[in-house]
């Protein structure tokens, strides 16, 4: 089982990105690495520049976490309603945007 680097080969990097822009130049020193279980389960990684550093941000998106935790928030925001009202309400689960 091998080991793939995500920076320039998933979603939202194709090309790339420096991950380090500074007085020295650029380069991709920081790298995101997965092997082949953990490739089918990263559905995004993007570099995202920043002020804060001369290294900039890597994101790597996890596919199914995201809804799972929207549908989360949802219930979170039923129980509210129905603690606030005191009463319980047939919700219809919607997109979150």
């Amino acid at each position: 089982m091998g080991w793939k680097i995500l920076n320039g080969n998933k979603e939202g990097d194709e090309e790339g990105k420096w991950t380090y822009v500074g007085a020295r130049g650029e380069s991709i020193i920081d790298h995101g690495i997965g092997n082949e279980e953990a490739w089918e389960e990263i559905q995004s990684f993007k570099v995202v520049e920043t002020l804060e550093s001369d290294h900039m941000r890597v994101e790597i998106k996890i596919k199914g976490k995201e809804q799972e935790y929207e549908k989360q928030e949802r219930r979170n925001e039923r129980k509210e309603i129905e603690k606030k009202y005191g009463m319980k309400r047939e919700f219809k689960d919607t997109e979150v945007d």
